[in-house]
């Protein structure tokens, strides 16, 4: 019996700039209290904020929920790196 893949998921939820929450992470690349980066599903994702912090993470079922001030959430390709700052350009 072959066994269909499921589809890749990518719920994002920010609640009042205050928590963010989402599923389909696959790996945590690099977290400061600044900005974190993951391997998601559908791609790279940034999360830039100020004061951020672990709430709840769970690579094997893909969840991640940070909580701080969440200033930006972008979506980069994966030979891109990712920019910060404020002239920083986004693809």
């Amino acid at each position: 019996m072959n066994a269909k893949q499921p589809e890749p998921s990518g719920l994002i939820t920010i609640s009042d700039r205050k928590t963010v929450s989402m599923n389909g992470v696959i790996d945590v690349l690099s977290f400061d209290e600044t900005g974190v980066t993951l391997s998601t599903a559908l791609g790279m994702l940034s999360i830039e904020g100020e004061e951020l912090r672990v709430k709840k993470m769970d690579i094997e079922a893909g969840i991640v929920a940070l909580e701080g001030t969440i200033n930006g959430v972008f979506y980069f390709d994966r030979t891109a790196s990712p920019r910060r700052g404020l002239f920083g350009r986004r693809k």
